[in-house]
């Protein structure tokens, strides 16, 4: 017996006008239904947005629908279900968009010989959504720059991988006073920040390179003694700084968190696992095989939060490092010589 899922997506206003989407999903692994609307327009120079219209893959088309939003384009391509081709007329209409453009969903969801050809942007994981709402909005703020509507000179850049990303820097970044920034990270003797167009900028002491940011678009940003790390769109995650330990050998896959820790870092992939690169005197990089929901990187040990709430630290116990207390915390924060965890309801208890 089938069962029928009827899904109302919000009216979203786009260059069009407005549009309600409705999706009729069938049985688990069957294709989006009533998806029509978004897969009929005129997609000639317009931004792609390529999704998935396997069932399963529901939650990815919400976050195409985000970045549709965002943009203000219609553009969105249905790749078919997972098993399956691109439908023909979704082929005709991503050769007639624009170069670029993104991908929503992962390898699995959609196969790199589905957009064969296209250098676009791939956002997944569970960082997709609040990616698509931040590209969108970085690319809106680029074309009304190039337009004078924003009155700024400076053109953005879009997140990739490696070479093909255009930026450039100072040698000497600093931060005004009273500059605006969404996210900050203190390390050992210097500091970094997230502005909101992606960018991350470090002051302090730079002796090892750690204010050096590579050029890119980041999400996340952790700074650890001498060196820092930044999470990208894509999920990749790139570390500069002091590397005598191999602190910027991350560890290739696909990233959902980062923390930088004294002499080593960690990363929380989106399966949950958790790969750890650097200084590994006390096993402070030998994460546990185990499913985590967040990762703290401290001196000579680390800690994770694991989905019941409970957390444990590996690595140095000089201080009692691993002694956790028992009972679930929400979030948790690994220093020099101690850790910290927080209870769910707002107390804090310290090891």
């Amino acid at each position: 017996m089938r069962r029928w899922l009827l899904v109302l997506l919000s009216v979203l206003l786009l260059a069009s006008g407005l549009v309600v989407a409705i999706i009729v999903i069938r049985d688990p692994g069957g294709s989006l239904e009533g998806a029509e609307a978004w897969a009929a327009s005129d997609c000639t120079d317009d931004v792609p947005i390529v999704v998935s219209s396997d069932a399963r893959d529901l939650s990815d088309f919400y976050g195409a629908v985000t970045l549709a939003g965002v943009l203000g384009t219609d553009c969105v391509i249905l790749a078919g279900p997972r098993d399956g081709d691109m439908p023909a007329d979704q082929r005709e209409r991503l050769d007639a968009a624009a170069a670029g453009g993104y991908v929503i969903g992962g390898p699995a969801a959609i196969p790199a010989a589905k957009i064969a050809g296209r250098e676009m942007t791939r956002l997944s994981g569970s960082t997709r959504w609040t990616a698509a709402e931040f590209y969108g909005n970085q690319e809106r703020a680029v074309e009304d720059a190039t337009a004078g509507v924003s009155g700024e000179t400076e053109t953005g850049t879009t997140a990739g991988t490696g070479a093909d990303e255009e930026a450039s820097r100072s040698p000497e970044p600093t931060v005004d006073k009273g500059e605006t920034l969404i996210a900050v990270s203190a390390g050992s003797w210097h500091s970094c920040g997230l502005r909101g167009d992606g960018s991350v900028v470090c002051w302090g002491d730079g002796e090892s390179g750690q204010l050096s940011v590579p050029p890119g678009v980041y999400l996340a940003i952790s700074a650890g003694a001498e060196h820092a790390c930044g999470l990208r769109g894509d999920g990749s995650v790139v570390c500069w700084g002091d590397t005598l330990h191999g602190q910027l050998s991350v560890p290739s896959g696909v990233y959902t968190a980062v923390s930088a820790g004294a002499e080593h870092a960690c990363g929380l992939r989106g399966d949950g696992s958790v790969a750890c690169w650097g200084y590994n005197s006390f096993g402070q990089a030998s994460a546990p095989s185990e499913v985590f929901l967040a990762i703290s990187a401290g001196d000579g040990h680390s800690c994770g939060l694991r989905g019941d709430g409970s957390v444990v630290c590996w690595g140095d116990n000089s201080f009692g490092q691993l002694s956790v207390p028992p009972g679930e915390f929400s979030a948790v924060s690994a220093g020099v010589g101690h850790s910290c965890g927080l209870r769910g309801d707002g107390s804090v208890v310290c090891w």
